[in-house]
């Protein structure tokens, strides 16, 4: 028994010795007075660990991360800080794995974990130095989706249709259809969010087209870049007068390469009365998105990928992207979905808005989403 005792004592005392301190955020040095590490050796090895955190298997995105210089003369190297909001994990072992794994690439890394009731913090460091944080705040509410209804304006019955759901939708309408006042007013009656759509790549059938081309999604190739100017101009001119009580502007903008800093300032006037843009894209550019400029003008702004032609009208692509929603919200803690409004994108949601019910993911309007809910009432 007393053999027993000691082998118990023996395993308690190892485990409690694994434990990582808390890194410090200052330089530690030897006897002599020096770090214990070299400012480039440092900076060498923080690189690397930025790079290798970017490629790792994590089950959330990683955000693009704050930066702040640590450290004194003689040693400065930059700090990290990731900030995720998720819903309560009972296990965090997905999310402190990974950082643990990347000990055997780097024999100088540290990895200190800290689980409090509102927040978990992950804290690498190399010799001891902290060199990234990644702070996953426990959200105190349920996941949340948000659904934006596109496309609406040629269709009153089929609007009508969408609003009879009876979920908490947002609709984006098309300034210039034939029946968008008409639309426009259903949303407003039926208590739901409004969105200014903008498209800048639609051109009417009946618009002059280039010979040969092949019609794009929603109309027509341009035939010049003067068209594409006169069409979006135009297309923004109308929506500035039914910004008044909209939630915001959609912009579906695949003609990226067309918009130049002064189409951008021209669109940040117009958003004055909203003061909120979905930047809408097949395939959302990261950094260098638009939404990086609007942000940094003071504009709320979320890019929102965009089905592309096939996925509008196949039922089978529509669904796989609202379900993939469905999970990201799970995981994450929020989404926000684009659906075509039209026949299969009200079929799809009839049979998946149950199911987010079930999960237990609460439906909101865009606006209340991350990125694009205001702190400031009034302007810019």
């Amino acid at each position: 028994m007393l053999g027993f005792g000691a082998v118990v004592y023996a395993d308690l005392t190892l485990l409690k010795s694994s434990k990582t301190p808390p890194l410090p955020a200052s330089p530690q040095t030897t006897s002599l007075g020096t770090p214990a590490i070299q400012e480039e050796v440092l900076l060498a090895e923080a690189a690397r660990v930025t790079v290798r955190v970017s490629d790792l298997d994590f089950p959330v995105p990683l955000p693009t991360p704050t930066e702040e210089i640590l450290g004194g003369p003689g040693l400065q190297w930059v700090h990290r800080t990731y900030e995720i909001s998720l819903p309560r994990q009972m296990d965090i072992a997905p999310l402190t794995r990974p950082f643990l794994g990347l000990r055997d690439e780097f024999p100088a890394l540290n990895v200190h974990t800290d689980d409090r009731p509102q927040a978990l913090e992950i804290h690498l460091g190399i010799a001891g130095l902290r060199t990234h944080t990644f702070r996953f705040h426990w959200l105190d509410r349920p996941p949340r989706i948000a659904f934006l209804v596109a496309h609406l304006g040629t269709d009153m019955s089929l609007a009508r249709q969408f609003l009879a759901l009876g979920a908490n939708l947002s609709f984006a309408v098309r300034p210039s259809e034939p029946f968008s006042d008409v639309i426009r007013e259903q949303i407003r009656l039926a208590g739901a969010e409004a969105w200014i759509e903008v498209d800048w790549d639609f051109v009417p059938e009946e618009t002059r087209r280039a010979p040969g081309a092949p019609p794009t999604r929603s109309g027509t190739r341009y035939q010049s870049e003067g068209d594409w100017t006169q069409t979006w101009r135009a297309s923004l001119a109308e929506a500035q007068k039914q910004l008044a009580d909209a939630a915001g502007i959609l912009v579906f903008a695949e003609q990226h390469n067309l918009v130049g800093p002064e189409e951008l300032r021209e669109l940040r006037e117009v958003l004055a009365p909203a003061r909120r843009l979905l930047w809408a894209e097949a395939h959302p550019r990261g950094e260098g998105d638009p939404c990086s400029w609007f942000r940094a003008k003071g504009v709320a702004c979320r890019p929102i990928e965009t089905p592309d032609a096939g996925s509008e009208t196949d039922a089978t692509l529509l669904a796989a992207r609202v379900f993939r929603a469905l999970a990201r919200a799970q995981t994450t803690g929020e989404a926000l979905e684009m659906v075509p409004g039209n026949a299969e994108g009200l079929g799809i949601l009839r049979e998946a808005l149950p199911r987010f019910r079930e999960a237990g993911i609460e439906i909101v309007p865009a606006s209340a989403l991350a990125g694009l809910t205001l702190s400031q009432p009034d302007g810019f």
